[in-house]
């Protein structure tokens, strides 16, 4: 079966969002993989429908989604753009796995104020706040400077 008629068999139209969904074999983040012949490894089905629909990926790009769905495969919904742009839109999407979405964090935003307060006060040092807290002083000082935890006013 041709490349094309496979992506529009494992394509399921969704008709509220445009959106082509991906019926086939999925990543744990949600995007579609499938087989193509002559390669041992399975390729990004979004990657692949750009390709057949839209044209060659210019070396070094990554392939985007305007709907924000990893699964959907819809050239219209595909664009092609840098890393840059492809982390400034998880971030600004709200997808980026950072603060407590991250699978192993120690501390949730409440406790973020609470050390936002207790560094304030200037009566522990960071390194005394961070062993109350189970995190050492640095990981305190990105906290309180806003380097890491930034989404938590």
């Amino acid at each position: 079966m041709a490349l094309r008629d496979r992506l529009v068999k494992f394509a399921e139209p969704q008709p509220n969002t445009g959106c082509w969904l991906w019926t086939g074999s999925i990543t744990k983040d949600g995007y579609g993989r499938m087989s193509r012949a002559g390669q041992r490894q399975k390729a990004l089905a979004h990657r692949v429908a750009y390709e057949v629909f839209v044209g060659d990926i210019p070396m070094g790009l990554c392939v985007l989604h305007h709907c924000d769905t990893p699964s959907c495969v819809n050239p219209d919904h595909l664009y092609c753009g840098s890393q840059i742009q492809n982390i400034a839109d998880r971030v600004a999407r709200g997808r980026s796995m950072c603060g407590e979405r991250q699978y192993r964090a120690k501390l949730d935003p409440e406790k973020i104020r609470e050390i936002r307060a207790i560094a304030s006060e200037k009566t522990l040092t960071r390194n005394e706040i961070g062993a109350r807290f189970g995190v050492t002083g640095p990981n305190v000082s990105d906290i309180v400077n806003r380097h890491t935890w930034k989404h938590v006013l």
